[in-house]
């Protein structure tokens, strides 16, 4: 305390006399900070100058009635300052400890304050402490009596020399010998007594590095600390000087340390090698790891030496080695690479692998040596140590060490697979042959694919490695690329008959390819890899999901084909084939199922469906084919759903995929928005299927209660309006007035189009009254499931308003009816009798009362069974005189529809014919898409017996000139790879026209009735109306097709369907204006937009309907019944 205070003084001199200057100078004070309070308070009385106070007068004393003054609520009184922190007469009394310059001092100070309070029996203590002065005092007593006259004496006492340093120099220097980083050992030598005299500045700085090095060292700070007092110096107090640098990380350590001389000389160059194998710097080897110190500084010496991988010779011997290993590993440091593969590479030659792979484990491979090292071992290696370490290290290889990852024998697929892509990079003209190979033989195929969709010259010398890929390829792994691949596919089909064989393929993978691609004409390689119960389960899944089959197939099947291809001796791509093959009919099976209808078979499929799309390597193919289920049967699928979520969010069958999960779940609104904007995505690419989503958005709209949602996209779309009724989209306008509380507005709309219907039903009957057709208008939304409210209530509000204008004309067998039909108790005798007497004047109009009073909903099974028989009795006797327009919605006549087939349906049909031609087992394409299912499900109607099909004349023409001769039937074939040997082997001319008379007699299995073919349709102001929709349509298969029939001219516009299409809507106008016999309905069945985006408005102009999926003919085919 006594040097700090005297450092304090020392500041004084740049204060000069002014009290107040001298106080601030002085607590501002570094050495100020670090006295006691006490102390502190000794300090200001030499900082205020403080003098012997005069006596106080009694006329200087305050009275009673004049005591201090204190504030409105008491006030704190005088504020304290460090002076009266001054310690007590009697503590510096009773403590003899302390320097008795000090406690001479403060009683002084004590005394003068105090006057008359101060207690007179201190002074022969006092006389005691100025005894003890007598022997000498520090030198601070001395400055302080010049500082305060008050303390005038103590400059009378003689000052004391100061002690110098007591320390044992060899105890010091032995305990510098150690590691600068290792805190605690520093401290512990930082308490010793140094060998030489120290300032009390330099001794701060120390105690200040001591205790810092307590808790979390501040190292940046002590340079600075140092600045002052601990700075240039020399000899021991360099080292001192020197080490504290090391520590702190301080750039000018080791020049400090060079400067050491004499004994320390030799601790300083350890410390200075030490930095510099931590810095990276240059150093000797040798001496740092063979060295004989076993002191602190040594062993981190050797230890740092071993750690510098750098720096080792050629050779080291291998117990030299070991040695290292184990210094390292005591130190708990990591073993550096280069030492590890030293100690394996030389256990590898006395054979111990076993310890070799110990070395390395968790190493990571950065030369040839040690990838070398890893590649022996790999065949003993049985936790994958040796192929961890190569696939760690492998992305910083150079070209030596990936071509030995590419060609060694031991060198595993996957370390190959990487070796070759970062061959690529280096020189892909180069290494594309060995690359390939590669990839091809270890199934990498994400890296095959990126390799090949680059490089047209590629896909055409490896035809069927692009087809692999594209059933191979991951799912995650395709986003991004599908136009590419898809343009790769083609180029590769291309080009299969002319490619050189693939030598890398085996004829198994061959095999695999061709029948998961199209039809393989040599499967014996294939058959020979499986065990007899998979051949046989393989063929018997195959032919149940052929066309022919019955559609069911167990769970076991399934399995032992799977375990028999897990037991098979295959390579790693015939596995991934094998599998791919599995997954195929697995997906097919769920397909079928769908198709079926059946509501358990249908949960079967989307449970499987399910299951595989959420394995993690799930394939594109699977994600595509599972995309086109949905599409076609409104399935919801919350895996498929996630992964696109996931991975694929931007396109448009991720909005398909959402909106059907959401119907499911209920959500028809949100349902509604996600098919809208599907739509969006479409439009530019396919409007086609733009135009259906867009149908779709609307339904869910209209099923959800979104009635403005719907009008708006009705008034926004024109391909839109054509495809619905005119009477769906009054039942949406309806909707949308009512929910804008325009109540009036709706039921004059539903009056006004009832108006507009009566006029056609009187210019086709005559004697149809607007209630009836009303009547007919309220079970709209109960025939196709839409909501009744708010719709029901504004036709019954029509009903009634038309029901008072006209009570004088409505006839009394209508009154009756309607009387009948409202009765709690219904009379169905009374009922058959009405409706006969309405018979006798409108045949169509009885019929349909029947229909009104079967679809209501309000009789029992025997009571419908009557109305029923007295229905079709009715019909029977007047079908000649009512057309099959009139008959599509009398359901209850169980009559079938007529489907007139188009061109496109047909040429499907026979591709899959000739397909099972060519393949070996006669099975046919593996293969699954909507227009197979589509064909498929119409010949299972046909045979049924539920639909009755019909080739028209135009679409019969067009199909024959397609089929000519086996050439241009094998170009009906795109995007399929048939084996052309196959083909000539298996399509003659006569097996030709064979297919293509059966096809002929499945698809045209109607007797015809009385129609005429040449009655005069006027097609062409239909066609003109909706121009803006074939300008559209016109465009997009220009936009789309690389060859185009020649489009109908109209007013100067070849926009418009080509003159069969026209043809088949004549025929099926006609048909519709017809009496015919048996028929129901008649639709045509077509893939062609031409027809798809202009059905309702086809429906309602010329009554025949349009199908394109296997959902709409289900519908049209099961319902009708």
């Amino acid at each position: 305390m006594e040097e700090r205070l005297l450092k304090c003084l020392d500041e004084l001199r740049k204060a000069g006399d002014d009290v107040q200057r001298r106080r601030s100078v002085m607590q501002r004070s570094s050495s100020f900070k670090g006295l006691s309070k006490e102390w502190k308070a000794l300090a200001m009385v030499a900082a205020s100058k403080e003098q012997t106070e005069r006596p106080v007068s009694k006329s200087d004393k305050v009275g009673p009635s004049r005591g201090r003054r204190v504030g409105r609520r008491g006030g704190r009184g005088k504020v304290l300052g460090l002076e009266d922190a001054m310690a007590s007469p009697k503590s510096i009394i009773d403590d003899k400890s302390l320097p008795v310059g000090y406690r001479l001092a403060v009683l002084v100070i004590q005394r003068n304050r105090l006057g008359d309070s101060w207690n007179d029996g201190y002074e022969s203590e006092m006389e005691l402490i100025r005894e003890s002065c007598e022997t000498g005092v520090h030198p601070v007593w001395e400055r302080m009596a010049r500082e305060s006259p008050l303390l005038a004496e103590l400059g009378l006492f003689p000052v004391q020399e100061k002690d110098e340093a007591s320390g044992d120099r060899g105890a010091w220097l032995e305990g510098s010998r150690i590691d600068y980083e290792d805190q605690n050992g520093l401290r512990n030598w930082l308490k010793l007594e140094m060998p030489f005299a120290l300032s009390l500045s330099q001794r701060d700085v120390i105690n200040r590095i001591r205790k810092d090095l307590i808790g979390k060292p501040r190292f940046d700070k002590w340079e600075e600390w140092m600045s002052d007092s601990l700075s240039g110096l020399d000899n021991e107090r360099a080292l001192l000087e020197g080490v504290l640098l090391a520590a702190a990380g301080s750039d000018r350590a080791e020049s400090v340390l060079k400067n050491v001389g004499g004994d320390s000389k030799t601790i300083a160059s350890g410390m200075c090698m030490l930095m510099s194998l931590r810095d990276g710097g240059d150093a000797d080897w040798d001496s740092a790891v063979r060295g004989n110190g076993n002191d602190p500084l040594s062993l981190s010496i050797k230890i740092e030496g071993w750690l510098r991988d750098d720096l080792y010779p050629d050779r080291i011997q291998l117990d030299e080695i070991i040695d290292g290993v184990a210094i390292v590993e005591e130190a708990r440091r990591a073993i550096p690479n280069k030492l590890a593969w030293l100690a394996s590479e030389a256990l590898i030659e006395r054979g111990d692998y076993a310890t070799a792979l110990k070395y390395i484990e968790g190493r990571v491979v950065t030369d040839y040596r040690g990838l070398d090292v890893c590649l022996k071992l790999m065949l003993d290696d049985t936790e994958n140590i040796s192929l961890n370490s190569i696939v760690s290290g492998i992305e910083n290889f150079d070209e030596e060490c990936l071509r030995l990852s590419l060609n060694h024998q031991n060198s595993p697929p996957q370390v190959r697979v990487e070796a070759s892509k970062l061959l690529k990079k280096i020189d892909q003209i180069r290494y594309t042959d060995e690359i390939v190979s590669s990839f091809t033989m270890s199934a990498e195929i994400k890296g095959l694919t990126d390799l090949l969709i680059e490089e047209e010259p590629l896909q055409r010398a490896y035809p069927f490695r692009v087809m692999m890929v594209w059933h191979l390829i991951k799912a995650r792994d395709s986003v991004g690329i599908s136009s590419e691949m898809y343009e790769a596919r083609r180029v590769a089909l291309e080009s299969i008959e002319d490619a050189e064989k693939d030598e890398v393929l085996s004829d198994v993978s061959i095999g695999l390819i061709s029948l998961l691609d199209g039809i393989s004409s040599n499967l014996d390689a294939v058959h020979d890899k499986l065990d007899s119960d998979g051949l046989r389960s393989l063929n018997e899944v195959r032919m149940a999901l052929g066309p022919e089959g019955d559609g069911i197939v167990k769970e076991v099947r399934i399995e032992k084909l799977v375990s028999s291809v897990e037991g098979a001796d295959l390579t790693v791509l015939e596995r991934r084939l094998f599998e791919a093959v599995v997954n195929a009919l697995i997906l097919n099976r769920a397909a079928v199922n769908l198709q079926n209808g059946d509501s358990s078979r249908r949960e079967e499929a989307i449970s499987s469906l399910e299951e595989i799309i959420s394995c993690d390597s799930v394939s594109m193919r699977t994600i595509r084919f599972a995309s086109d289920l949905v599409f076609e049967h409104s399935i919801g699928l919350e895996s498929l759903d996630n992964w696109y979520r996931e991975n694929d969010r931007n396109g448009a069958e991720y909005q398909i995929v959402k909106a059907a999960l959401l119907e499911r779940s209920g959500d028809l609104i949100g349902s509604a928005w996600s098919y809208k904007e599907a739509a969006m995505k479409l439009m530019d690419d396919d409007i086609e299927k733009a135009a259906i989503f867009l149908r779709w958005s609307l339904i869910s709209f209209a099923h959800g209660g979104g009635w403005k949602e719907a009008v708006s996209l009705i008034d926004a779309y024109p391909t839109l309006s054509a495809s619905v009724t005119n009477r769906f989209k009054m039942y949406l306008r309806a909707c949308r007035d009512y929910a804008e509380n325009n109540q009036v507005g709706a039921t004059s709309r539903i009056i006004d189009h009832a108006t507009i219907e009566l006029r056609g039903e009187e210019e086709d009957l005559g004697g149809v009254s607007i209630l009836e057709i009303l009547e007919s208008i309220k079970l709209y939304p109960i025939e196709h499931g839409l909501p009744l409210n708010p719709f029901q209530g504004r036709v019954l509000a029509a009903i009634r308003k038309k029901s008072h204008a006209s009570q004088t004309r409505r006839s009394d067998l209508e009154d009756r009816f309607d009387s009948e039909m409202r009765s709690n108790e219904k009379d169905t005798y009374a009922i058959v009798t009405v409706i006969e007497q309405v018979a006798e004047s409108s045949p169509i109009r009885a019929l349909r009362m029947f229909e009104r009073a079967l679809v209501s909903g309000e009789f029992g099974d025997k009571d419908n069974k009557i109305l029923r028989s007295n229905q079709r009795n009715l019909f029977t006797r007047q079908s000649g005189k009512i057309s099959v327009r009139e008959r599509k919605t009398l359901r209850g006549l169980g009559l079938k529809p007529l489907i007139l087939v188009d061109t496109n349906i047909l040429i499907d049909a026979l591709k899959d014919d000739l397909l099972r031609e060519i393949s070996q087992d006669s099975l046919g394409s593996l293969g699954w898409t909507m227009q197979r299912a589509f064909h498929w499900k119409l010949r299972t109607l046909a045979k049924e017996g539920r639909i009755l099909l019909h080739i028209p004349k135009a679409a019969m023409n067009e199909f024959m000139n397609r089929v000519r001769s086996t050439d241009s039937a094998l170009g009906l074939f795109e995007n399929v790879y048939i084996d052309r040997k196959a083909w000539n082997d298996s399509i003659t001319n006569e097996v030709l026209d064979e297919r293509v008379s059966s096809i002929i007699s499945v698809f045209d299995n109607w007797e015809q009735g009385d129609w005429k073919e040449d009655k005069v349709v006027d097609l062409e102001s239909f066609l003109t109306e909706h121009k803006d929709i074939f300008r559209v349509v016109d465009q997009h298969k220009r936009e789309h097709n690389t060859e185009i029939t020649s489009r109908t001219e109209i007013d100067g516009e070849a926009i418009y369907p080509e003159d069969g299409d026209c043809e088949i809507m004549k025929s099926g106008a006609r048909i519709a204006e017809s009496f015919t016999s048996g028929v129901g309905s008649v639709v045509v069945a077509t893939r062609d937009s031409d027809f798809k985006l202009i059905s309702r408005a086809l429906e309602e102009q010329f009554g025949f309907g349009v199908v394109g999926d296997v959902q709409q003919l289900n519908k049209l085919a099961y319902l009708s019944q």
